[in-house]
């Protein structure tokens, strides 16, 4: 969901507080995922799909995200109607689908856009320095955040490494097949990215000492929660309750 820079494009939920967005973030999840009518779900979806506007994201961001998830869910689709058992079916070209199945498959495809759109909305609007210091802010354990922050920061550098490998071997002619030397050559190229992984994090480490790293993050700046907060937090979380009380 995180983008290695944030979006630059003016946009009402890049200039919200950060810890607002992690909290909206995280309660718009769980209430479209304890939703079950699909009433509910469609209106879910429509909130997201209103937040990705207000977020300005760039539709070839989105669509990539889109393509990928719901490609996983046509392939559900195909199967879930057919074997989940229910009490009414529905006849088709000589075919029993489960009205059960159906409900289930919508149900699994809403809330999976909704939270994909939704997740994107809020974390892809909010750069990764910034999503630390915003964790720190709301008492998430301080190893956890040290680590979520070095793994977004450096998983680029550890793709750049693979990438940089994978190369090199089709360089000397290696073509990938269900074989055993196919086998025998992904085991090679795993373990050398995992040294490569190693060596790498030591010189992180060494580098960051010799700058006075002593296993703590400093803040420098805190955050204030602003008018325009503030009216965001009154719309979107007593919107959000009273949906829930319609269930």
């Amino acid at each position: 969901m995180l983008p290695e820079s944030p979006i630059t494009a003016p946009a009402l939920l890049q200039q919200l507080d950060p810890r607002v967005k992690l909290v909206s973030a995280l309660f718009f999840s769980v209430w479209v995922v304890v939703q079950h009518r699909l009433f509910l779900l469609g209106i879910g979806l429509g909130i997201a799909i209103l937040l990705t506007l207000l977020a300005r994201l760039p539709p070839r961001l989105l669509l990539t995200r889109l393509l990928s998830l719901n490609l996983f869910l046509g392939l559900l689709g195909l199967f879930l109607p057919f074997t989940t058992p229910s009490e009414h079916y529905l006849q088709f070209a000589g075919l029993n689908i489960s009205l059960k199945g159906l409900y289930l498959w919508a149900e699994f495809s809403l809330k999976a856009n909704s939270v994909l759109l939704g997740l994107s909305a809020f974390l892809a609007t909010t750069d990764i320095i910034v999503l630390g210091h915003a964790l720190e802010h709301l008492h998430v354990p301080v190893k956890l955040t040290r680590l979520l922050l070095l793994t977004l920061r450096y998983i680029n550098v550890l793709h750049a490494s693979y990438q940089q490998l994978s190369r090199a071997m089709q360089a000397r002619g290696f073509r990938l097949r269900s074989d055993r030397h196919s086998y025998h050559s992904i085991g090679n190229l795993l373990g050398m990215l995992l040294v490569r992984s190693f060596c790498r994090a030591q010189q992180i480490e060494a580098a960051m000492r010799c700058r006075g790293y002593r296993g703590h993050f400093y803040l420098l700046h805190h955050f204030t929660l602003t008018f325009r907060d503030k009216v965001f937090i009154a719309i979107f979380y007593t919107s959000l309750l009273l949906l829930m009380g319609i269930a």
